[in-house]
């Protein structure tokens, strides 16, 4: 083989190198913020609830809680080449009657979302926690919210259903319970 032919080979070889490897170059995950949230609620004619965003994930999304007429539902806002996509999940029949609501999914992330009716549970002391058939627990105050998205982010593509809602007082004084 004479030097043409090398010199031949090898330039095919790293300009193909070249091409595979700036093919698969990863683009950093598009986050999503608070006001890209407002903005599809608006887009939508939604009343948001609350919502919580999961910028932390592989791909990133953010789960809301929202409620039209009559009706109250949970949505997911994702990104796909760079634009926010919103896709209703759930959607039930708007109550205020009971003393807590809850609905989520028990696939993907799972999710529970959480709002609370009854004012005389929103003391700033007293704690909301949820508890999923995982071991998967968090906890928030009810200080300044009545209405709050759980996402267990630790277990992705997992099956798992909600199994308690709590609301205890500062003693520890369960005031609410729901177990599944």
């Amino acid at each position: 083989m004479n030097k043409i032919h090398v010199y031949i080979a090898v330039s095919l070889l790293l300009g193909i190198g070249i091409y595979v490897a700036s093919s698969q170059t990863a683009t950093a995950p598009v986050w999503i913020n608070d006001e890209d949230v407002q903005a599809l609620v608006k887009a939508e004619k939604l009343h948001l609830i609350t919502h919580t965003i999961a910028n932390d994930l592989p791909e990133p999304f953010a789960i809301i809680l929202y409620e039209s007429s009559d009706k109250m539902g949970t949505g997911i806002v994702t990104t796909k080449n760079d634009k926010l996509q919103f896709q209703k999940e759930i959607e039930t029949n708007r109550d205020k009657i009971s003393t807590v609501k809850h609905l989520g999914r028990t696939t993907g992330y799972p999710y529970t979302a959480v709002v609370v009716n009854d004012q005389s549970l929103l003391q700033p002391s007293n704690i909301l926690s949820v508890q999923l058939a995982n071991g998967y627990t968090e906890k928030i105050s009810l200080a300044h919210t009545n209405a709050h998205v759980f996402i267990d982010k630790e277990h992705p593509n997992s099956y798992t259903a909600l199994t308690q809602v709590q609301i205890k007082n500062s003693s520890g004084k369960s005031l609410y319970a729901y177990n599944d």
